[in-house]
């Protein structure tokens, strides 16, 4: 699975942490390997910087060999891994070439738009995208403004319009997406009922109404369990921790275990040259901290405002934003979503693969250094005046 692919849960509206499992699940397979080539690695217009060979052996199926496109000053430096369709042979070999830079779909909120018909609302002001206002009759909650969705209208059900998301403790709801973007819903399946509950805000112990895997963005940890005496009513807990020092390899799923050995996580396949698999992290781990930390104080942020109820996870919408936790926002979940796929990268695979992940890695990183630098230069000369 490439990369760009593995973003798309984060862009439902729902929960964007792992599952937690109460038995060992099955590991992923079968595996692709990914290796570089012994080939020069070269830049010329439509020279070979990717090819996909299509074998399967044991629990090994195909292997991606990687010359990449590594000229930094030729235009045609990029290799789109996209263009492989494994079902289609024709698509096995992949050229260097200029990466296409159309935006497709955009939606309200959003930028950038040259067009109405760039946009899902028709509706292209100053070159972002606007939405329809509140009561405008409409078909899908994607040609609504933010802070809006599409439900039928109260008095003629027949007809659909833009309509307020619900506020914590207004109105019930099913989905987060009925919900203002800081909140989720806090949904029990078997009484279905749910009520908008602000993200992150019940602390251990506390109630909440629903629980699945063991995962709520309701509570603060992100991690949710039964009651001890009575499972049809959920509590938030403490995060549980891997068992193992991380990053986790894997064979069968049983390694993917917390520290309490209650709950798994599944193992899944990396994008390495061996077809090495790796545990998904556990709440506890400090990579979903810190990702629990970044959407945690991007829900409270105005920025959050900005994006209609069903792109409130997309780093697309964040970016259109201008929120200044852009940076931390895209490394965080590209680094927790794409976890075991980052493990033991040659540099082929990061150019052409995780390419996405190893820039945003770099530009926290270097934005986070020059934020320090800047605090401490700033209190030396506080220090000087005083």
């Amino acid at each position: 699975m490439h990369l760009l692919l593995m973003l798309f849960a984060f862009t439902n509206g729902q929960n964007v942490l792992y599952p937690l499992y109460t038995s060992p699940q099955p590991a992923e397979k079968p595996c692709t390997l990914y290796s570089c080539s012994p080939s020069t690695e070269t830049t010329e217009f439509y020279s070979l910087c990717l090819e996909y060979n299509n074998f399967t052996t044991g629990n090994i199926v195909g292997n991606y060999s990687i010359v990449g496109c590594t000229n930094p000053y030729e235009k045609n430096n990029f290799c789109d891994a996209t263009q492989v369709d494994i079902f289609n042979k024709s698509t096995y070999q992949v050229t260097c070439n200029i990466p296409n830079l159309s935006y497709g779909i955009v939606y309200p909120g959003e930028s950038p738009c040259a067009s109405n018909a760039a946009c899902t609302s028709n509706i292209c002001e100053f070159g972002t995208c606007s939405g329809l206002p509140l009561k405008s009759t409409c078909t899908s909650s994607n040609q609504c403004q933010p802070g809006l969705q599409c439900i039928p209208n109260k008095y003629y059900p027949s007809i659909t319009i833009c309509d307020e998301l619900l506020r914590p403790g207004q109105g019930i709801c099913q989905t987060d997406i009925d919900c203002v973007n800081s909140a989720g819903c806090d949904y029990n399946i078997t009484s279905s009922f749910g009520e908008c509950r602000p993200y992150f805000s019940v602390k251990v112990g506390g109630a909440i109404l629903g629980c699945v895997n063991n995962v709520s963005l309701i509570c603060e940890t992100g991690m949710c369990g039964p009651m001890a005496n009575d499972s049809q009513l959920f509590i938030c807990k403490n995060a549980v921790k891997s068992a193992y020092k991380q990053p986790i390899a894997c064979l069968t799923g049983v390694e993917c275990v917390d520290a309490t050995k209650t709950l798994y996580t599944k193992c899944s396949c990396g994008m390495n040259s061996d077809g090495i698999k790796y545990c998904q992290p556990f709440p506890g781990d400090s990579v979903t901290k810190s990702l629990i930390q970044a959407l945690s104080k991007w829900t409270k942020s105005l920025s959050a405002l900005s994006c209609i109820n069903e792109r409130r996870w997309s780093l697309t919408c964040m970016k259109s934003t201008k929120t200044i936790l852009y940076d931390e926002l895209k490394y965080t979940m590209l680094h927790y979503m794409n976890y075991t796929a980052i493990q033991n990268n040659e540099e082929c695979v990061k150019d052409v693969f995780t390419y996405q992940y190893w820039d945003a890695k770099y530009n926290y990183e270097y934005t986070s250094s020059f934020s320090t630098t800047f605090q401490v230069v700033s209190l030396s000369l506080v220090t000087l005046i005083l």
